[in-house]
């Protein structure tokens, strides 16, 4: 088995085997070099992931879908951002919790999968306590899915559309439907939900949903597929609590 994860690359659902490690980009648009275009307090996420003191917000460059209305395409698509060593970018967790952060908030960072992990448990050593939050497309594999588990206080996917023609034509990746639906039943098993005393969420999953404009039955899809099959793993883990959670 090959070593580096990023030669050949697999670690998304397109597995385009490129060898990112010698320099080559991959879907996602990115070598091995982690690369990140901005680190912030953010006032704007979900309640629970948001928090009083803000959410510790890292947007990584690149992204494995190629959505055709992307909201942060200088990020996903033209490549903003600047390169950081795994030190660097433990030191931007650190920084970010001293800043008052309720979480590090790891926006589209499946291609870097590898590192973020390893600059979170360099951070851990050096101090760090704040959960970590994964915020992504929801395009994820399972096995990634299960790598963070241990990890994640919050999985905070989307959940675009169960309709592959749709989602082959806005992001390029009609296999989106089934992945995304894989990857969250896998998030909602390995993170069942967590309320504080005060009734709060503290762990879990989130989902967030894309109404594609004159699309409604694509919602009512969502909505139907969410409610059939994902309250069902919910309701069938939310009794157990993990001891997998770093304290």
């Amino acid at each position: 088995m090959n070593p580096d994860p990023y030669a050949p690359c697999r670690l998304c659902p397109r597995a385009c085997a490129v060898d990112r490690a010698r320099g080559e980009s991959g879907v996602c648009g990115e070598t091995k070099a982690v690369r990140a275009a901005c680190a912030c307090l953010h006032f704007g996420e979900e309640p629970p992931v948001t928090g009083a003191g803000g959410s510790g917000t890292v947007f990584f460059t690149g992204c494995t879908l190629r959505c055709r209305a992307c909201q942060n395409c200088q990020i996903s698509r033209e490549g903003f951002g600047v390169e950081l060593s795994r030190e660097a970018l433990a030191g931007i967790f650190l920084s970010l919790q001293r800043e008052g952060a309720g979480n590090v908030n790891a926006v589209t960072g499946t291609h870097f999968l590898p590192d973020i992990l390893e600059a979170w448990t360099s951070a851990r050593a050096r101090g760090l306590v704040i959960p970590l939050v994964w915020n992504s497309s929801g395009y994820e594999t399972v096995e990634a899915v299960r790598t963070l588990a241990p990890r994640v206080a919050f999985f905070l996917p989307d959940l675009k559309t169960l309709d592959p023609d749709l989602a082959d034509y806005w992001f390029r990746a009609s296999d989106y439907p089934r992945v995304a639906s894989e990857a969250l039943l896998a998030m909602a098993e390995a993170r069942p939900l967590e309320r504080g005393p005060d009734g709060t969420p503290v762990r879990g999953v989130i989902v967030r949903h894309l109404v594609l404009p004159g699309r409604i039955d694509a919602t009512r899809q969502v909505l139907a597929w969410f409610a059939e099959r994902l309250a069902e793993v919910v309701a069938r883990y939310s009794s157990r609590v993990p001891t997998d959670f770093p304290a």
